[in-house]
């Protein structure tokens, strides 16, 4: 698995609007192929932070271009660009 994490700074009082936002997109995202999972949390009063797994990093590759343009759906929302770190599962606990 491949993960991506990203940090996106949000105007004032816009980080509703961005979980809104990836809220709407739901059918965009069930047609990208590769993609396990998405979490959006409120990591700080106008931040959100989020995580992508991906089955591969190839994957994710391969809809760099879906992934940039649902980003850049987010212009009106954000301050700057999102930070992202990214890489390949080495350890995961999970409760039996």
């Amino acid at each position: 698995m491949f993960y991506r994490i990203g940090k996106i700074k949000c105007r004032p009082g816009k980080s509703d609007d961005v979980i809104n936002y990836f809220k709407s997109k739901e059918d965009f995202f069930a047609d990208t192929s590769g993609i396990i999972s998405l979490s959006y949390f409120k990591s700080e009063q106008d931040e959100v932070s989020g995580i992508a797994v991906w089955k591969s990093k190839e994957n994710l590759e391969k809809n760099a271009e879906r992934v940039q343009s649902v980003m850049s759906g987010l212009m009106e929302f954000v301050s700057a660009p999102p930070e992202i770190v990214e890489g390949e599962l080495d350890y995961q606990f999970k409760r039996k």
